[in-house]
């Protein structure tokens, strides 16, 4: 009987450069990767929701992702992207 190797859930996701995003914008990645939405992400940061719209932008077009899973799973896979996630899975508490 032979096995079959395991296959990922989720293919790999390639990111172009991980360490060219902006302290905000990793800030911004961060809380997209938790789930937060752009309304939330404005509020937790105390910026305006189209600023929020334009970091989003530039993260897709810097990393090279098409949405917001693909961003996800390129920082769960890629940790260098936006530095230490929280072990416990949890967003990080807002300043």
């Amino acid at each position: 009987m032979t096995r079959k190797s395991a296959q990922p859930i989720f293919p790999l996701v390639e990111v172009r450069n991980p360490l060219s995003l902006s302290a905000r914008e990793r800030s911004v990645a961060t809380l997209i990767s938790y789930g937060f939405d752009n309304i939330r992400i404005a509020q937790v940061l105390g910026i305006e929701y189209n600023t929020v719209s334009t970091h989003i932008y530039k993260i897709f077009s810097k990393l090279g992702v098409r949405n917001r899973l693909e961003l996800t799973i390129a920082v769960r896979a890629n940790p260098d992207i936006v530095g230490p996630i929280e072990p416990s899975g949890r967003p990080p508490n807002p300043p």
